[in-house]
């Protein structure tokens, strides 16, 4: 997909032609844009209404489908959803998300997130309702407004491993319900993050669950209590726990 703003209504939309927004990518497609250099790269910039069969009815720049993959984009939703994935596998690599109220909609699905940065949205990346998706390398910064969460987890269990989650100002990593995520340590990840200068806390686990958050780096080498914060009945499991590297507090 050739460098430029892609717009409802533009040419040259990778869909059929009148098709509005969200872009709904084709099962099994990889969507490759240009990466920015010197000019803007690839740019999806808009949204459109969609309805979640599990989340109802919201704005969104685009869908995922089974099988696809979008790489080397900036989406700006303009509204509320960057991307949708629902139900699905799929892969996000090398994608900029920002001006979102969400960058990242995770619902019940196993899709691989990857070197992409989330900046500058409400909520990175929320996953949610039995979601399992494997969130790896990733930058996920200064996601301020309300609430400003880093990554949120409602009834969900993904792993994140080797990701930079820093400086959102209500929290890094929020877990709510029934969640059962991997931080490091469950099985699913080694752990490796970076959970530093959040605002609320770098971990907040409002489940009664027990979350694996081991091998991680913090802004205490005891993070329990201040960067690690536990407000329900479950624990919160920050074995070897390291210092980032430009720690705050």
């Amino acid at each position: 997909m050739a460098a430029g703003t892609y717009r409802p209504g533009s040419s040259g939309l990778p869909t059929d032609p009148g098709e509005s927004f969200p872009l709904r990518i084709t099962e099994g497609v990889s969507l490759v844009g240009e990466p920015a250099g010197a000019a803007q790269g690839t740019v999806i910039q808009g949204s459109g209404a969609h309805t979640s069969a599990s989340a109802g009815a919201f704005q969104a720049a685009m869908i995922l489908t089974e099988g696809a993959a979008i790489s080397r984009l900036t989406v700006r939703s303009d509204g509320e959803v960057g991307l949708v994935a629902e139900g699905v596998n799929g892969e996000i690599s090398n994608v900029q998300f920002t001006n979102n109220e969400t960058g990242a909609l995770l619902i019940s699905s196993n899709v691989s997130i990857s070197n992409n940065t989330f900046s500058g949205n409400t909520i990175g990346i929320q996953s949610m309702l039995g979601d399992s998706s494997r969130i790896v390398q990733n930058t996920i910064q200064s996601n301020t407004g309300d609430p400003g969460i880093g990554v949120r987890i409602l009834n969900a269990g993904p792993a994140l491993r080797q990701n930079q989650v820093t400086g959102n100002p209500g929290g890094g990593v929020v877990v709510d319900g029934q969640s059962n995520p991997d931080l490091g340590g469950g099985g699913r990840s080694d752990g490796a993050n970076t959970l530093s200068c959040n605002g609320s806390a770098d971990l907040i686990n409002n489940d009664n669950s027990a979350i694996f958050a081991r091998n991680n780096l913090w802004d205490h080498l005891d993070p329990d209590g201040i960067d690690a914060v536990d407000n329900g009945a479950g624990i919160i499991d920050t074995t070897g726990a390291g210092i980032a590297a430009l720690p705050c507090g």
